[in-house]
């Protein structure tokens, strides 16, 4: 389901649970939420709209299929959906066009195939940006999923979600923990510099996975070492200032509230929240709501 909490002062308060099955990604617009999911025995990922009201979802709508298997992610462009199918390896704008990646990368076995993760607009509006995790690689289309560009991520390193800011876009890199700093422009990226997201002592698994933006700063999640990176971003330049724990494990989204970041934490099953203190270093507060599963977190 689909749990609603009630943010202040750092604290979160249980609000409403909503019942939906199986629900993976949601976004927020236009008042409404949209929702990926499974519907009845169709293999196949669909997006579902529901009004929201006080904190409920409600008046559900079936928008139609996303085509694909295991939809992890959409977007809205123009009122129309657009979804990353992470097991079909392909690009949906539902009730349209379908395009499937049939590439691979070295990074077995994560990358046996194409894994498409993420879909977003662009920096400046006019496309769209698919990350694939599997073939290393972030595609620009049209609005019709027409390719206008690609852009290799490093070999093997699992590109996963990307964020903006004006002309440079950060891609947080999960199977190789680091974020990548492209350009962009009219379309086309370029890959300038990559960090890594970890402390240099650290030598067991992890894996990045969401990355945000902030008043001058990028943080990135760390699924395996549990904490969020803090950068100091310059342009093409990032500064790591902060690798703080976040109280959870496996955080695997994170969002930022005011003050705060909140994470959700995959692995716990738990939402937990860190005050975003002097120079954009994070310190967790304690503060912490449990729940069966936690795989996203966003603002409505």
């Amino acid at each position: 389901g689909i749990y609603s909490y009630e943010f202040e002062n750092g604290k979160l308060k249980f609000n409403k649970k909503t019942e939906i099955d199986r629900p993976m990604y949601a976004i927020f617009e236009d008042g409404k939420i949209y929702v990926l999911k499974r519907e009845g025995n169709d293999e196949n990922s669909c997006v579902v709209c529901y009004d929201l009201k006080d904190g409920a979802l409600v008046n559900p709508k079936l928008i139609g299929s996303t085509n694909g298997l295991c939809g992890c992610h959409l977007c809205m462009k123009n009122k129309n959906i657009y979804v990353a199918n992470y097991i079909s390896g392909s690009v949906c704008k539902v009730g349209g066009a379908l395009v499937t990646h049939t590439g691979d990368g070295p990074n077995k076995p994560r990358q046996d195939k194409a894994h498409c993760h993420y879909i977003e607009k662009s920096p400046d509006g006019k496309y769209l940006l698919a990350v694939d995790l599997g073939e290393d690689t972030i595609y620009t289309y049209d609005e019709n999923l027409n390719e206008i560009s690609s852009v290799k991520a490093p070999a093997g390193y699992g590109p996963r979600h990307l964020i903006s800011n004006g002309n440079i876009v950060y891609c947080a890199n999960e199977l190789i923990s680091s974020v990548s700093v492209y350009t962009y422009d009219d379309g086309k990226l370029t890959l300038k510099d990559t960090v890594s997201t970890l402390p240099d002592d650290f030598k067991d698994f992890s894996k990045a996975s969401a990355i945000r933006f902030n008043n001058g700063y990028v943080y990135v999640s760390n699924r395996g070492h549990d904490s969020v990176a803090v950068f100091k971003a310059d342009g093409e330049k990032l500064t790591l200032t902060d690798i703080a724990k976040c109280g959870g494990i496996s955080p695997r989204d994170i969002n930022i509230f005011g003050g705060y970041v909140i994470c959700a934490n995959e692995t716990s099953g738990d939402l937990t929240v860190m005050k975003i203190k002097e120079n954009g270093k994070l310190e967790f507060t304690g503060e912490k709501a449990e729940l069966k599963g936690a795989l996203w977190v966003d603002e409505n």
